[in-house]
């Protein structure tokens, strides 16, 4: 009998565990249930508040195409115009082969660049690294960058008697390419402009003399034309081509770097660009000093040749603006002797012409934008940015903003004047 009981007490015993074990499990699993239900709403609402999809485009090239091709410079990219048009100032695209939020919001693209390392970093394609450097200043992010822009800020414009010393080789290059246009010929003003700044650039950056910088334009102009290319690596293609005369400039760069790391005190008149290099940024690799030069090289050259043909068929086009730079011109002609050198004087004098280069800068598209990553999940202006979330932000939206710049597409120098 005692066995019976005691039997009796264990399974009762054993039924009210397995009871309480059976409401835990179902409450586990309710909570679970919950839990993974309200995370995906949560993830679902997310992806509500993320930006409108455009079509996904071709297999694999996404809107690549689309992104890269050629398009006027005094016009907003069709790319960006054609998504602003149909779905808003921010939307979705495939890009070199990733889903990619694209911003034309002038509010959202100002915080996204001043979250730069702490909410984003730079992000570009692969195979845009390949081509401008893993140590690029155009590549790297935080710290890193914010040194090395602050090693070239310093180097090319931190006082006036570096910018003064700048103007005799500027002064020079300009009479030596104007000495060859003969009266009543045709010229090409772009190819004169990007002669003049290669050159202008190679004396400045890694002192090269004519010889020298003659055997590298054309090489360099290869190299210029692949950046935004389609990325096929293959024999023929720019691509290719492109990364072919990077091997040979960064040849040509690593030789420069040898012979100066081997001479006792600098040989030449002013110090360089790297000389300025290996004094103040001793713990710089070749690799790094490579990168850096070359990147230099590229962000001055076709930019600042293009800057100067579109003043050209800016002025042309405006007579009004054309009269007053000729005016400011010549009141400074009037101070000088015969033969005369320019001096930072001359230059700080320049007024309009800076304005005129102030609205031509934001008037033409230089530059498509700046690839960024999401270091975590962020909303901004009710756009969720998921963790890991490449983000395209395009500048030149900005500056075709009616509400930061009225009547956007007219050249207007005066609009700088207050």
């Amino acid at each position: 009998e005692r066995e019976r009981q005691w039997m009796e007490m264990e399974i009762n015993g054993l039924v009210e565990r397995m009871s309480d074990n059976l409401v835990a499990c179902a409450v586990a699993v309710v909570v679970g249930v919950g839990v993974v239900a309200l995370f995906a709403l949560s993830r679902a609402e997310h992806v509500k508040r993320m930006p409108p999809l455009v079509s996904r485009g071709w297999p694999l090239i996404g809107h690549t195409l689309h992104f890269i091709a050629t398009h006027s410079v005094f016009e907003l990219h069709p790319f960006i115009k054609h998504g602003i048009r149909r779905y808003g100032k921010v939307f979705q695209a495939s890009l070199f082969g990733k889903r990619t939020i694209v911003s034309a919001d002038t509010e959202l693209t100002k915080l996204i660049i001043q979250g730069e390392g702490k909410t984003f970093r730079s992000a570009w394609p692969d195979s845009l690294i390949r081509i401008l450097g893993q140590e690029s200043l155009i590549v790297t992010s935080g710290e890193e960058h914010r040194h090395s822009r602050a090693l070239l800020v310093a180097y090319m414009g931190s006082n006036r008697s570096k910018l003064s010393s700048f103007l005799p080789h500027i002064e020079a290059a300009t009479l030596e390419i104007m000495s060859n246009w003969k009266s009543g010929s045709i010229i090409s003003f772009k190819d004169e402009a990007k002669h003049f700044t290669f050159s202008v650039l190679c004396k400045i950056m890694i002192s090269l003399g004519k010889k020298e910088v003659a055997q590298t334009h054309t090489l360099f102009e290869t190299y210029d034309d692949s950046i935004l290319s389609i990325p096929l690596n293959f024999p023929g293609t720019r691509y290719n081509k492109g990364l072919k005369a990077r091997s040979k400039l960064v040849a040509i760069i690593q030789e420069i770097i040898n012979k100066r790391r081997n001479q006792t005190k600098c040989d030449h008149e002013n110090k360089d660009l790297l000389d300025y290099l290996l004094s103040n940024a001793q713990e710089y690799s070749d690799t790094k000093l490579q990168d850096f030069i070359l990147t230099a090289l590229f962000a001055g050259h076709s930019t600042s040749a293009i800057v100067l043909a579109c003043i050209v068929k800016l002025l042309h086009d405006t007579p009004k603006a054309l009269q007053e730079i000729m005016e400011e011109h010549e009141k400074i002609q009037k101070t000088k002797t015969q033969g005369e050198d320019l001096d930072m004087n001359d230059y700080m004098k320049m007024s309009f012409t800076q304005n005129v280069i102030n609205e031509t800068l934001r008037l033409v598209n230089l530059s498509l934008g700046l690839f960024k990553v999401a270091l975590e999940d962020v909303e901004l202006k009710g756009h969720f940015i998921p963790k890991g979330c490449i983000v395209f932000v395009s500048q030149i939206a900005v500056h075709f903003d009616s509400d930061v710049y009225p009547n956007p597409e007219r050249f207007d120098p005066s609009r700088w004047k207050n």
